[in-house]
Order: structure tokens, then C-alpha cells, then sequence
């Protein structure tokens, strides 16, 4: 038997974008430089914003290759960087109006946008082996909503190897129950790469926030979006008419999952766990 290596990747030392070493190191400076002088104090705030502009890069990454928008040159003012980035996210909400709603911006100024953006620009987000949206997310929302709520971000190598010991076939129908923002949904879609199998992928969270990445971040990669809910899928019985139609009982070959656990983590609801043997 042929062992996988599932930690790393071989690096082309010819080109100029790079895999950032740390990705977590590096969302913490911008982090920390943000909450200390942009003009949003907001941990919540600023995670939002971050997100906007991840994805302006990520869509540049996809959509820009032979003139990168996403860029900050040493000459440009910080305005000029700026104006660029905000046209970038309004053609990402153009792309994805069902995603991005069409009354949003990017509010960072000018000087902190031009900052994340040099910070970023030479790294290929798409192309590395770590999940740059969990990362962001963790980064920036920090343990408030995770830990206390049992949510953990599944590390991308071991995404990798789950996948690919599942190994799902093209046709197959494939949910994650507990998607978060989307790793196990993301690394399936880049595994089947066939546009025409993106129906057959589904996830559902009951994290309105996570849910919204979830969709931009399926979006981007390719249009496994609208398969994604906003639910408790431990209590089938209160979600959405449109939902139980597209989420049968028993009508999923492949289901993959990180849930949230936790020792301190209790469910009380009688109408949930009168469903469940183990309740």
C-alpha cells in the first residue's frame, strides 16, 4: 500500500506567489494591526470586513490571472489601492448576488485596506494546502463563538486525508451536517471538479454567520452554493419546507462531519432529543 503524505505540498521556487509558511501568523498581525488603528474596533466588525476582502482575493486569484487587481504597488497611494479593492467586491456581489448582499461594502479605510493587502498579495490562497477561510475565521472571531460553543476548525491535511479515504464518487450524494465554513464541502467539490456534480454536495449550520461563508467560499470555488442551509440539523422537524424537500431521510450516500463536542456542551430541548437513542 502506497502511504500518502497529507502534510505537505512541493513548492515551484520559480514563481512569485508563494504558500504563506504561518497562515495563522500571518491573519493575527493583520488582526492585531487592524483592531489597534483602522477605523473599526470591532472584533465581530472587523472579521466581516476581513472576509469581504479575502474573498476579493480569492475571486482575483480565480478570475484575474494575467492582471492582478488585488494588489498594492509601492508607488500607488493608499486611495488608489482602495478604489481598486472596493471595485474588485463589486463585481464579486455581482457574481454572487445571492451571496453578497447588494447594500455591502468594504468600510476599512484606506490606509488599513492597503495594509491587509500587502500583506496578502504574494501568497496564493486558492493553490495552498490550508483552509484560508477557517483560518480568517478563526483568526478573527476568536474563542467567543468557537470554543463556547464547541466549534472547531478541522485542519485542511486532515480534510484531505477524510476525503480522500471516503473517497466520493461523481453522482453520489455527499452532506455535511455541521459544515461550518465549508472545508469538507470545499475539498469534495476540488475532488469531483465536474461543475455538473455540484448538486449533489448539501451542508447545513445553524450559524447564520457561518452558513454566509460557507456559500461565498462554495461560490468562488465554483457554484455549490445553493445547497447550503441555515438549520439545526439535529431537529429536522422545524426546518424549512424547500429544505426537507432538497434533505430526505436516508437519501445521502456519503455523509462527512466535524460536529461541535464538547464536555460543557448540553442540549436540553425535549423535542430534540426524543429523537435520538443516545439523548
Amino acid at each position: 500500500m502506497v502511504r500518502k503524505n497529507y502534510m505537505t505540498k512541493p513548492l515551484d521556487l520559480f514563481t512569485t506567489t508563494l504558500f504563506p509558511p504561518n497562515l495563522p501568523e500571518v491573519f493575527k498581525q493583520i488582526y492585531y494591526y487592524l483592531y489597534s488603528n483602522s477605523n473599526i474596533p470591532r472584533a465581530e466588525r472587523l472579521g466581516a470586513e476581513m472576509i469581504r476582502i479575502l474573498f476579493c482575493r480569492i475571486y482575483d486569484e480565480i478570475h484575474n490571472r494575467n492582471g492582478k487587481v488585488f494588489i498594492a504597488k509601492s508607488h500607488e497611494s493608499e486611495q488608489e489601492v482602495s478604489n481598486r479593492t472596493i471595485k474588485l467586491f463589486e463585481k464579486v456581489k455581482e457574481a454572487y448576488p445571492d451571496v453578497f448582499d447588494k447594500e455591502e461594502k468594504i468600510y476599512l479605510d484606506d490606509k488599513s485596506i492597503k495594509y491587509v493587502i500587502e500583506k496578502l498579495q504574494n501568497y496564493a490562497l486558492v493553490e495552498t494546502e490550508r483552509d484560508v477561510i477557517s483560518e480568517a475565521f478563526q483568526a478573527f472571531w476568536g474563542p467567543g463563538l468557537r470554543g463556547e460553543k464547541g466549534q472547531f476548525f478541522t485542519p485542511r491535511n486532515i480534510v484531505k486525508m477524510c476525503v480522500d479515504i471516503l473517497n466520493p464518487k461523481l453522482g453520489e450524494k455527499v452532506i455535511d451536517p455541521a459544515c461550518g465554513s465549508g472545508g469538507f464541502l470545499v475539498e469534495i467539490l476540488s475532488c469531483l471538479k465536474g461543475k455538473e456534480h455540484f448538486c449533489n454536495v448539501y451542508g447545513i449550520d445553524k450559524e447564520t454567520d457561518l452558513v454566509k461563508i460557507c456559500k461565498a467560499y462554495m461560490a468562488i470555488v465554483g457554484d455549490g452554493h445553493a445547497n447550503i442551509f441555515c438549520a439545526d440539523s439535529l431537529y429536522p422537524e422545524f426546518w424549512a419546507k424547500e429544505m426537507k424537500r432538497e434533505i430526505e431521510d436516508e437519501s445521502f450516500d456519503v455523509a462527512l462531519t466535524n460536529p461541535p463536542f464538547g464536555a460543557k456542551i448540553f442540549i436540553e430541548d425535549k423535542r430534540i432529543l426524543k429523537n435520538y437513542k443516545l439523548g
